[in-house]
């Protein structure tokens, strides 16, 4: 293993710890650490000498836990809103004001 490996290393319990943290599940935490550690792995040529490694990896592993959350809104959106149960919109004053009106009740 190279140096870099071994300082990524040093670092999966924190990130391990706060992956539990953000998803409140182990194994989804598991799976977010190791999503996390192939990106560092993958883009360790991009890292600058003298910057906090740590500080880089936490960023990457929010980062990657908010596009996982932000993709499983939109898939269960997709699921559950499609075209056929979307929002219509009706105007209710002469103001603009408008009010959403559900074409179906859906899972709540």
């Amino acid at each position: 293993m190279n140096g870099f490996g071994r300082l990524v290393e040093k670092e999966i319990p924190r990130l391990r710890r706060y992956a539990v943290v953000l998803t409140r599940n182990m194994s989804r935490a598991d799976d977010l650490v190791l999503d996390t550690l192939v990106r560092a792995i993958a883009k360790q040529r991009y890292g600058q000498c003298g910057t906090n490694l740590r500080a880089w990896l936490f960023t990457i592993i929010h980062n990657q836990n908010v596009h996982t959350q932000r993709a499983n809104r939109e898939s269960y959106e997709a699921k559950y809103f499609s075209r056929s149960t979307a929002a219509q919109v009706n105007p209710t004053s002469s103001t603009g004001a408008h009010s959403a009106v559900l074409a179906s009740d859906g899972p709540r």
